[in-house]
């Protein structure tokens, strides 16, 4: 019983570590005229668009910014 309470654990530990080793595919959806949803590896990201700036609701994947970030630049060239 122990094995497999150890085993079960390490399996449960490591699959997210599983899962941020996959190749993550970040996709945006416009739902409005200035508000779009950036989806990926299971959390949404909400992006609004004003004439001046770009505010994006959730953060949550940091390791994923590059990806967000190139994502944000198909929708609005105003990222720095």
């Amino acid at each position: 019983m122990k094995v497999l309470t150890h085993t079960l654990a390490l399996i449960f530990l490591s699959s997210p570590l599983f899962l941020h080793s996959q190749k993550v595919s970040i996709n945006s959806e416009k739902l409005s005229n200035h508000v779009y949803m950036i989806t990926g590896q299971g959390g949404n990201i909400g992006l609004f668009e004003d004439t001046d700036a770009l505010l994006m609701i959730d953060s949550q994947f940091g390791k994923l910014t590059p990806q967000i970030l190139a994502e944000i630049k198909t929708i609005s060239p105003k990222t720095n």
